[in-house]
């Protein structure tokens, strides 16, 4: 996997077992500085790389809070805790019926 360039790159470490999706390739990861919980994710996909560039553009409305970004790979913040969960519900429902 591809991930030694954005562990050092970021100052992260990893805080968990890597997958693979059909378009990306996910770790998660801790920040280094002040251990916040994070998903590295990098891809090669076009559509993937628009809706990361999208995502960033949120900047967190309605969506997870992207910490770093640039070109096919983005930091993310994970998704621990009710709140996060309430928040991705909220958001799927909104998209449902929109």
């Amino acid at each position: 996997m591809q991930f030694e360039l954005w562990l050092s790159r970021w100052k992260l470490i990893p805080d968990g077992s890597p997958f693979v999706t059909h378009t990306s390739q996910r770790l998660p990861v801790k920040t280094s500085i002040d251990g916040i919980k994070a998903m590295l994710k990098i891809t090669g996909d076009q559509k993937e790389k628009r809706g990361n560039a999208l995502m960033a553009w949120w900047a967190g409305n309605g969506a997870a809070q992207i910490i770093s970004h640039e070109s096919a790979a983005m930091l993310l913040e994970r998704a621990t805790g009710p709140a996060c969960q309430f928040r991705f519900h909220i958001v799927i429902i909104h998209l449902k019926f929109d």
